[in-house]
């Protein structure tokens, strides 16, 4: 589907290219605002940018890599599975398709639905400190290793 959209929307800009400039002008800015408000181009791109683009630039605006990229599920699947059992809304709306195109607009304001039990993932530094404190409390404990008082120690 989504490479469908990508060369809709090239098709479209090549289409355009080929015209005049008096021609394009009204459906170039149809075109290209559509895109900027979908949050695939910047504000001021032209129709050569609409030609540069990529499947992965539309991937990145699904749900389900929203959700993910905003920390609100472990892994991908993850996610997925948060869209399709309906924990995820977008603007106070229950959302249960992972591939939901997310707008700009509305990329803040997706949040859960309804309670759920799960925790967020660990950033880098929590899980150092994790490690750390997991090491400290190993040099307090006596070590395995060392014979105890009634073994004997083997040459």
């Amino acid at each position: 589907m989504t490479e469908t959209q990508l060369k809709k929307y090239r098709r479209e800009a090549r289409r355009l290219l080929a015209l005049t400039q008096e021609e394009r002008e009204n459906s170039e800015q149809k075109v290209l605002s559509k895109l900027v408000k979908l949050g695939v181009l910047k504000d001021g791109a032209s129709l050569d940018d609409v030609l540069s683009l990529s499947v992965r630039d539309f991937l990145e605006r699904r749900l389900q890599t929203i959700v993910k990229r905003k920390d609100m599920a472990r892994t991908m699947v993850q996610s997925r599975q948060l869209i399709t059992h309906g924990f995820i809304s977008v603007n106070d709306q229950r959302v249960s398709v992972p591939s939901y195109l997310v707008d700009a607009k509305t990329e803040g304001s997706i949040s859960y639905a309804k309670k759920i039990d799960i925790e967020p993932p660990t950033a880098p530094q929590d899980e150092k400190k994790a490690e750390s404190t997991s090491n400290e409390s190993k040099e307090n404990k006596p070590d395995t290793n060392e014979p105890g008082e009634n073994e004997k120690q083997v040459e």
